[in-house]
């Protein structure tokens, strides 16, 4: 049996780097370059108690810091430079993304949307506690659905995917074409590798593991251009009457060769830079559709990439299910029927996953990551 699930995960790592050679080579040179890390050890890791949201949250133990301090220098190696450096606001993140900035001269930003899951009534508890102080919560975590909420205010799966991708392709939107460092959560990142693959990653994200992942937003009102996800429906019809045809025909004609030429040289121009890049494409991208309330961060993931309707209809596999409104908090959300709906776009392509072999190599994992699977907190 052993043997046998080994096979269709290398059947399976196949089929991915296919699909992501195909999709990394369909962005435009404006996709950006979003290098996303696990926050360092806390002794919250090591006595297995569930962090998720609780502020400010535990900070780094000893342990940590060195985890941190290598991690540093195995950026230096690969990365030359960050266009940025973003953590989520919950300490644990912000003092390694610290550490990490500062290799690069460069301000931490933090953004709430790349929080760790909300585990509701069982944060601060550990795992022996949950079960006995709250088991409605507990079994609603280990229910394995997608759509199951965590009472006390806890998101559900679906809520951390939808928020985690809005988030990227957010940040992508602020950042094209540039490299950007984002320090989050192992749950969070378990809810990337879903957005960008469409499966649950297997095994645990390791305490300062590297991801790597191409995010190009673009607004499907924009008809295949690069737009940024908020209110950038009426910037691209304003470009639109811009370009209005010249009255003389022979200048139109002129016009439109003269553009059909740059659109043939941006492509292959487009398609010799991704062959050259250095980082080859391991896994394949996704397709998303987010359907957002301009008033609310919250948005609904259409695996298809086909457009939502008025109300966000549950799915199968849990990325279509109906959400509430987001709050500040980062809930994921859906829309009512009522209310004012914008749709967005955009491609992930996860092309490096929870690589963490140089803090492996000397003896710095052996109580990070702890949590497994999609649950991990």
């Amino acid at each position: 049996m052993q043997k046998l699930a080994i096979t269709r995960e290398q059947r399976r790592n196949s089929q991915d780097q296919q699909r992501a050679q195909k999709a990394v080579a369909t962005m435009t040179l404006k996709a950006a370059e979003l290098v996303l890390v696990r926050h360092g050890e806390t002794d919250w890791n090591r006595e297995h108690r569930l962090q998720g949201q609780q502020q400010p949250g535990p900070p780094l133990n000893q342990r940590g810091w060195q985890q941190c301090e290598l991690l540093r220098g195995v950026l230096q190696q690969r990365f030359i430079h960050f266009d940025a450096v973003i953590s989520s606001d919950l300490l644990r993140t912000v003092q390694t993304a610290q550490v990490l900035a500062a290799a690069y001269s460069i301000q931490v930003q933090q953004h709430p949307g790349l929080r760790e899951r909300n585990l509701g009534l069982l944060q601060g508890l550990t795992y022996a506690e949950g079960p006995v102080a709250q088991p409605a919560a507990w079994a609603a975590m280990q229910s394995g659905s997608s759509s199951t909420r965590i009472p006390g205010g806890g998101e559900s799966l679906n809520d951390l995917r939808q928020r985690m991708a809005a988030t990227l392709l957010d940040i992508a939107g602020q950042y094209p074409g540039k490299r950007v460092l984002l320090v989050s959560h192992g749950g969070a990142l378990h809810a990337a590798h879903r957005a960008a693959r469409g499966y649950d990653a297997r095994g645990k994200v390791v305490n300062c593991g590297i991801s790597i992942l191409m995010a190009e937003p673009s607004s499907s009102s924009c008809n295949g251009r690069r737009c940024s996800l908020p209110g950038q429906q009426q910037l691209a019809s304003e470009q639109q009457h811009k370009q209005q045809p010249t009255c003389e025909q022979s200048q139109q004609r002129q016009q439109q060769d003269k553009l059909s030429q740059q659109q043939q040289h941006h492509k292959a121009h487009s398609r010799q830079t991704v062959a050259a890049d250095e980082f080859s494409s391991k896994q394949h991208g996704r397709c998303i559709h987010l359907c957002s309330d301009s008033s609310a961060a919250g948005r609904h993931i259409s695996t298809d990439g086909s457009r939502c309707g008025s109300k966000c209809n549950s799915g199968a596999d849990g990325l279509g299910a109906e959400q509430q409104q987001a709050a500040s908090s980062a809930h994921g959300g859906c829309l009512a029927a009522d209310k004012q709906q914008a749709a967005s776009s955009g491609r992930l392509a996860l092309l490096v996953w929870n690589d963490g072999h140089e803090l492996a190599e000397r003896g710095m994992l052996d109580a990070a990551g702890f949590g497994g699977s999609a649950n991990e907190a």
